[in-house]
């Protein structure tokens, strides 16, 4: 059959046509199916992102909730141990049997351990729900690793312990970076070195790995000769609430918090920590850091001592080699002997004699060396310098009759080696050396100490009086607080007023001049942040310095306070030594300038 080419042009027309309705359908159904599908996702990813943002507000409020309760139980335990730190403290200040200062040794080594645990749990929470902030600002590493060893060397030296702190040869420790958190760190480090080794020594090892004109990666060792840990402990510390062995926290005590808490300052710092250890062999704890290179230190003075030779009298390996090399960047070379016995023998082999000699008062056979001391000639152009352990500064009695001495307390620090050596340099009195018992330097205020000071400050305590006395108000609700601090003030000759709420506190400072005013922040009818807000807007002329005595310790409540007008900040539980300290300070400023303002200023 022959089809006409017409009717082969309109069948392929209707074709063409009809296939391209059905492609439009087909395309049509599909959009259609794929906007279903996409809506359907859509929703889905709605859904997901709902259950998504509830999940983090739900977790934010848990962490908020967290905090805040965890910071309400801190104010708690911290008020009532307020008490109890400070009334053990006042009641070692007096008459005592044995039995008695054993009790008391007893509550005041406890508390330490309970406030040590508060600190890492709250510490630890906070990190969990905040992260680890870092400040940023140039500081002296070797001033943070002395402050840290400094604050342990009582603790060590109670159990025999040799802690020293050794730098590299030509150690530049001008750096950019956090150091309250480093010194958290090495704080911990060394603390834990502590608590883990019953004899020999603690060493911390500083050195500078690789540097440049911006930058410089510094390691940090920690070596004990303590229990050390098997590879099955290692691989559980840095977890938290773990230690190396069950059997640890039971003999030891401790959370097992610090080292996970020091792990994730290290990290957040770009840094790595890790350790090496044997069983029965100690162990070695060690960082390494990367840090921007900090300003330009200015030039230490000179000692005044450089080329002359020093003979060092001491038992103590880390100890003695620490001197040596603080010496030895003095351009003072040094001999060791272990004994006084070997210091006699090294005298004498010493034809034209030492001109400085450095006792370790703990040196077997002493008397022998201050005999040689006292009847050799040459030992008259002599300088004696007597080390003891800090805490026990009136160990540094003078052992060569008739010949003054020079005191240094260990660790020895830099500084204070210096002002010795000017001193002897100058053939003058040695300056005076006070036993170093300090709190680690807070970034606002004046903070309490932490609880490895605690024994210091009590060391300390008895003998720290005011240079000046004067009013002082105290305003807090928790009666047992008010006796004790009261009571320590009175000792020193204080004149207290007692209040016990914020309203009463600045009614009474606004009705007569205080010298100083301790307030409490937590407190009925008015807290201690509206009682101050209402002293400053009422008071005329002076102004009175008023130092905030409170449990609540975080870089907000110090800023709330300071934001109220208080001038300074007490942690509680307070040290008796600081608060006295504190309360001397703001007074003697305080008559200073009034003494400097003009007639008609004055009020």
């Amino acid at each position: 059959m022959i089809v006409s080419l017409p009717v082969v042009i309109v069948a392929l027309v209707i074709a063409v046509a009809l296939g391209a309705a059905i492609g439009s359908l087909l395309v049509l159904r599909r959009t259609t199916q794929v906007k279903g599908m996409a809506a359907s996702l859509e929703e889905q990813v709605r859904e997901r992102t709902a259950e998504l943002s509830e999940a983090r507000d739900r977790a934010e409020r848990e962490a908020r909730l967290k905090s805040g309760f965890l910071a309400a139980m801190s104010h708690e335990i911290r008020t009532p141990m307020n008490s109890i730190v400070g009334m053990a403290d006042l009641m070692a200040e007096t008459s005592l049997d044995a039995e008695q200062r054993e009790y008391c040794d007893v509550i005041r080594t406890s508390t330490d351990a309970l406030l040590g645990v508060l600190n890492d749990i709250l510490d630890f929470s906070k990190i969990e729900s905040q992260g680890v902030t870092l400040e940023i600002l140039d500081f002296d590493l070797r001033l943070v690793i002395e402050d840290a060893v400094e604050l342990l060397a009582v603790k060590a030296g109670a159990v025999g312990l040799d802690l020293a702190a050794l730098f590299e040869a030509g150690f530049d420790g001008r750096l950019r970076g956090d150091p309250s958190r480093l010194r958290q760190v090495v704080v911990n480090l060394v603390g834990n070195a502590v608590k883990f080794t019953r004899t020999g020594s603690v060493t911390v090892r500083v050195a500078t790995l690789a540097h440049d004109d911006a930058s410089t990666r510094i390691r940090l060792e920690v070596v004990d000769t303590g229990i050390g840990m098997t590879p099955e402990g290692i691989a559980r510390l840095f977890r938290p609430f773990s230690q190396a062995e069950d059997s640890t926290t039971r003999q030891y005590g401790g959370t097992g918090l610090g080292l996970t808490i020091s792990k994730q300052i290290v990290e957040r710092m770009g840094g790595a920590i890790g350790v090496t250890s044997e069983p029965g062999h100690g162990s070695t704890f060690w960082i390494e850091v990367p840090f921007e290179r900090g300003a330009a230190a200015p030039q230490p003075p000179a000692s005044g001592a450089e080329g002359r030779r020093a003979l060092l009298v001491d038992p103590l390996d880390a100890s003695a080699e620490a001197l040596g090399r603080l010496l030895a960047e003095q351009g003072i070379g040094s001999t060791r002997a272990r004994t006084g016995a070997d210091g006699v023998e090294a005298l004498h082999a010493q034809g034209s004699g030492y001109d400085l000699v450095f006792v370790n008062v703990d040196a077997e056979a002493i008397d022998a060396l201050a005999g040689a001391l006292a009847h050799e000639r040459a030992s008259a152009r002599t300088a004696f310098t007597v080390i003891a352990p800090t805490g026990r500064r009136a160990l540094a009695v003078e052992l060569v009759p008739g010949r003054p001495a020079h005191h240094l307390t260990r660790p020895v620090r830099r500084a204070r080696l210096v002002e010795c050596l000017q001193a002897i340099a100058a053939e003058g009195p040695p300056a005076p050396q006070p036993d170093p018992v300090a709190p680690l330097p807070r970034s606002v205020g004046t903070a309490s100490a932490p609880a490895d000071t605690a024994a210091a400050a009590a060391s300390t305590s008895a003998d720290a009086a005011p240079a000046v006395t004067g009013r002082v108000l105290v305003a807090d609700d928790y009666p047992a607080n008010q006796r004790l601090v009261a009571r320590l003030l009175e000792r020193r000759g204080y004149t207290v007023t007692l209040v016990a709420d914020g309203l009463a506190a600045a009614d009474a400072a606004l009705a007569q001049p205080f010298d100083v005013i301790l307030m409490d922040c937590s407190m009925p009818i008015a807290d201690g942040y509206e009682a101050t807000a209402r002293i400053r807007g009422l008071e005329q002329g002076r102004r009175t310095p008023i130092v905030a005595m409170t449990a609540h310790d975080s870089p907000e409540d110090r800023a709330a306070c300071l934001d109220a007008g208080m001038d300074d900040y007490l942690v509680k539980p307070i040290q008796a030594a600081l608060v006295l300290d504190t309360i001397a300070r703001w007074i003697a400023l305080g008559r200073e300038t009034a003494a400097a303002a003009p007639t008609g200023d004055r009020s």
